[in-house]
C-alpha cells in the first residue's frame, strides 16, 4: 500500500537523476570555457569569478568548428544553427557550469571640493574625475536563472576546465626538477655552460638589486632639497609584480606636488579688467576728437569765420 501509494500518487519511482554530458558535449563545455572572453568582478559576500555574456557566448560556438558545415558522408556538425547553440548552453546551465547573474551598483560618492589659500575652488584632475566616474559594481545572483541570447545577460563561471597548457607547463617543470638532480650525470660541456649562464642570472639579479638601491637614494634625494615637492622615480616598475620586459618601463615617472603657480581665475579677471581699461581709453580718445572736427565743420558752412582781411576789404 506504501508502495503504490508513493510510485501512482507521487509520480516518481524514485531520486531523479542528476543530468550529465557526453564526451563532445564536454568538449564544448571546455571549449567555451576557455575561449570566451570572460571579465573578473567580485561577488555578493564572496571573492571575484570570471563572467560572460550570453549573446559572446553564442556567437563564438556560431564561428567554432562545431558550427562549420562538414562534407558530405560525415555526421551533421553538432550546432547546426544558433537555436542549438542556445539550447546546449541552457543544457549547460542545467548543470550548473555556469549562474546567471546581475550587476549591483555602489552608491555615488560626491565630489570633495578642495580649496587653495586664496579659499579659492581648485578644478580637479582629470584623471581622478574618470576614476570617480568609473561605475564599480559587484554581481548578485539574478532571479530567473535561464539561458537569453543577450548582451545584457551575465553568467558567472562555476566550471573550471585544467587547460592542456597546464598540464605541459607542470610536466615540464617535473622534468627540469628531475634532470637537476641528475646534474653530476651530465656531460663536462653542459655543466660548464650551465655554470656561466647561472653565474649571469645571479649578475642580473645582483645587478637589479643595486639598481633599486641607488634609484630610491635618487629619489630621497630630490625629494629631501625640493621640500618633497618633486617626486622623481627611476623605473617605477622595476619591483612591481610584473613581466621581466614590463618592469623597465616607463624609464621614469614625475610628479609636482607643490602649490599651483597658474591660476585660471586670477588670469580671466586680469584679462577682463585689462578689456575694461583699454574701452574706457578708447571712447575718450573719442570723446576728445569730435568737438574739433565740429568747429571746423561749422567754420566752413559760415561766414563768420572768414579771415580779418577779407572784412576790411568789404
Amino acid at each position: 500500500m506504501g508502495a503504490g501509494c508513493c510510485g501512482g500518487g507521487g509520480g516518481h519511482d524514485g531520486p531523479v537523476a542528476k543530468p550529465s554530458f557526453n564526451e563532445e558535449q564536454e568538449s564544448v563545455a571546455k571549449w567555451i570555457r576557455w575561449y570566451v572572453k570572460t571579465k573578473n568582478a567580485p561577488v555578493k559576500g564572496g571573492e571575484k569569478v570570471d563572467w560572460f555574456t550570453g549573446q559572446a557566448a553564442v556567437d563564438k560556438l556560431m564561428e567554432s568548428d562545431f558550427h562549420k558545415k562538414i562534407e558530405k558522408g560525415k555526421d551533421a556538425p553538432m550546432i547546426p544553427d544558433r537555436d542549438s547553440a542556445i539550447a546546449l548552453m541552457a543544457f549547460f546551465m542545467k548543470l550548473r557550469l555556469f549562474y546567471r547573474g546581475e550587476k549591483e551598483y555602489r552608491q555615488k560618492r560626491k565630489a570633495i571640493k578642495r580649496h587653495d589659500s586664496d579659499r579659492e575652488t581648485e578644478s580637479e584632475p582629470e584623471e581622478k574625475k574618470v576614476e570617480r566616474r568609473k561605475k564599480k559594481f559587484r554581481l548578485d545572483l539574478h532571479d530567473d536563472q535561464s539561458f537569453v541570447d543577450s548582451p545584457d545577460a551575465i553568467y558567472m563561471w562555476q566550471f573550471e576546465a585544467t587547460h592542456p597548457y597546464t598540464w605541459l607547463s607542470g610536466t615540464a617543470i617535473i622534468i627540469i626538477g628531475f634532470a637537476g638532480v641528475l646534474y653530476p650525470l651530465w656531460p663536462q660541456q653542459l655543466r660548464g655552460g650551465v655554470y656561466y649562464l647561472s653565474w649571469g642570472g645571479l649578475g642580473f639579479v645582483g645587478f637589479v638589486i643595486v639598481l633599486a638601491i641607488l634609484r630610491t637614494i635618487l629619489f630621497c634625494l630630490i625629494w629631501l632639497f625640493t621640500g618633497g615637492k618633486h617626486h622623481l622615480w627611476i623605473f617605477p616598475n622595476l619591483t612591481e609584480d610584473c613581466g621581466p620586459i614590463e618592469s623597465f618601463f616607463p624609464l621614469y615617472t614625475y610628479k609636482y606636488t607643490g602649490p599651483k603657480i597658474k591660476k585660471d581665475k586670477k588670469k580671466k579677471k586680469k584679462k577682463l579688467e585689462g578689456e575694461k581699461q583699454e574701452a574706457i581709453e578708447e571712447g575718450a580718445e573719442g570723446e576728445a576728437e569730435a568737438p574739433i572736427e565740429e568747429v571746423e565743420d561749422d567754420c566752413s558752412a559760415n561766414s563768420c569765420c572768414k579771415p580779418a582781411e577779407e572784412k576790411k576789404d568789404d
